[in-house]
């Protein structure tokens, strides 16, 4: 096939029209909110002379030690060991963030997006600095710091705003339900459960494991009878390219930050950011909405 005139180089150009037609009807504010404001705060706090001593210390009690401890429960997820740290946190939320942001407009999701940003960057440092010192604290004593537990809660959220834009595609006759979320969601923690690793850092456990695959495996069942064969959806090329990108970050996001982790990773960091992530855009926005129809 001739790529010069053929029929992809004009899909590639219609893709490419399409996402500068979108970025130019979103303002200048809510794209730098979205791609720029968090790795401008990271790359700060990088640069500023003695903010590695924020790097929080697993050998502590609990978070809400001391005022000095708490503060490093929070401000940990900040900081990076070093610049290629600090540079693979920042790529990954990049390219989370290049598939959560279409889907959120797609959606009309945009103020759920903003809302669930600002309680992730808030509250879940906390939430992994207290998940990490109570199941690695008795193992070791290092300090913990990097964006990457942050990054997880976004991977979450992403999960489920696939399915809600995927279902605002859709007429009644074949709609998707927002559940199936719960599907790869629950295949993603099956997959981080049974893993072989590094003892003391998420080591396998086959019966956890075995009940995430068997909730999939139910919920997929359960929705099939209640919704039907969920195949025919008619999507333009434009909007076939989002799901497809916002699937494989997805996929890619969860090999990488629970499945496929170098040796000493903190996967219980991503691990409950990811949890945090998906429940609180499934329990707060989507179950709700389903329950007043």
């Amino acid at each position: 096939m001739n790529w010069e005139g053929g029929p992809r180089r004009r899909l590639t150009v219609r893709i490419l029209q399409a996402t500068a037609a979108g970025v130019r009807r979103r303002s200048r504010w809510e794209l730098f909110a979205v791609y720029f404001a968090v790795p401008a705060v990271l790359v700060f706090i990088h640069l500023v002379p003695g903010t590695r001593s924020w790097s929080l210390s697993l050998a502590a009690e609990s978070p809400f030690a001391d005022v000095t401890t708490l503060w490093t429960a929070f401000a940990s997820s900040y900081v990076h060991v070093d610049s290629a740290h600090l540079l693979n946190n920042v790529g990954v939320y990049w390219l989370t963030m290049a598939a959560i942001h279409p889907l959120a407009v797609a959606a009309d999701w945009r103020r759920e997006l903003a809302g669930a940003a600002a309680g992730y960057l808030l509250v879940v440092p906390i939430l992994v600095s207290w998940v990490s010192i109570n199941t690695l604290g008795e193992f070791s004593n290092y300090p913990s710091a990097g964006f990457s537990g942050l990054n997880s809660a976004f991977l979450g959220f992403l999960v489920v705003v696939w399915f809600v834009a995927l279902a605002s595609e859709t007429d009644a006759e074949r709609r998707i339900d927002p559940t199936w979320a719960v599907v790869p969601f629950s295949l993603a923690l099956g997959f981080a459960f049974v893993v072989p690793r590094n003892a003391g850092f998420l080591p396998p456990d086959p019966s956890v494991a075995a009940l995430f695959f068997l909730v999939a495996a139910g919920g997929a069942a359960g929705l099939l009878r209640l919704d039907g064969d969920p195949r025919g959806i008619a999507l333009s090329a434009e909007r076939e390219f989002m799901f497809v990108f916002g699937m494989s970050v997805t996929t890619a996001g969860v090999l990488g930050s629970l499945v496929i982790v170098a040796p000493g990773t903190n996967v219980y960091a991503h691990l409950t950011g990811f949890v945090v992530g998906f429940g609180v855009p499934f329990l707060g926005f989507v179950l709700p909405r389903l329950a007043g129809r």
